[in-house]
């Protein structure tokens, strides 16, 4: 995971080198998160939380853009017991391809690494659990972003994205679990 982390760092500083003459963009984003976990057995309910957190535009091509980001993400699920909380810090590298030429929409593709920074299980009857020390809590978290976003004006941005989790945080009864994140979100860009 560290290497992935440091790949996408000096990936980040090449591309802001190359474009140096191009203008980069810097923003705020926040938003909405829908968060389900699930396994081979199926899918728990959503927990809904937020994400928030500030981003780079870096233009490299005439449809084509780099975005990455540093994210605040409330992730986890519910079920008839309770809610698992887990709270992330993210770093996704999105590649933003433009499919109209006045640049206003596009498809949003990237690999994303996290850090579990909370993770608790909140029981219904009032207790709860410790997950973020477990033995079987994995803290760290790579995943597969795919989603859409519009520019609906030079400045103010919507988008939506589902992250999908390629490794497991955990496991209970030989059963590996991972996330899958829905996100509705707007951004600024300064």
């Amino acid at each position: 995971m560290k290497k992935i982390t440091l790949t996408s760092i000096f990936a980040l500083f090449l591309v802001l080198s190359v474009s140096a003459q191009n203008k980069v963009g810097f923003g705020l984003k926040a938003g909405l998160n829908t968060a389900m976990e699930w396994a081979d057995e199926g899918t728990t309910d959503a927990r809904i939380g937020f994400h928030g957190g500030i981003f780079l535009e870096i233009p490299v091509a005439n449809r084509l853009d780099i975005q990455p980001e540093l994210m605040y993400s409330m992730q986890g699920a519910a079920d008839d017991s309770g809610t698992d909380k887990i709270d992330y810090i993210n770093l996704p590298i999105i590649f933003k391809i433009y499919v109209n030429r006045s640049r206003s929409f596009s498809i949003d593709v990237g690999p994303q690494a996290g850090y579990a920074i909370y993770a608790k299980r909140a029981n219904k009857n009032g207790s709860s659990v410790n997950m973020y020390d477990h033995k079987d809590f994995n803290k760290f978290d790579a995943a597969i972003c795919l989603g859409i976003s519009y520019k609906i004006t030079k400045n103010f941005h919507a988008g939506l994205r589902f992250n999908i989790s390629v490794t497991s945080f955990g496991k209970a009864n030989k059963i590996e679990y991972r996330h899958g994140v829905g996100q509705l979100g707007v951004s600024f860009r300064f």
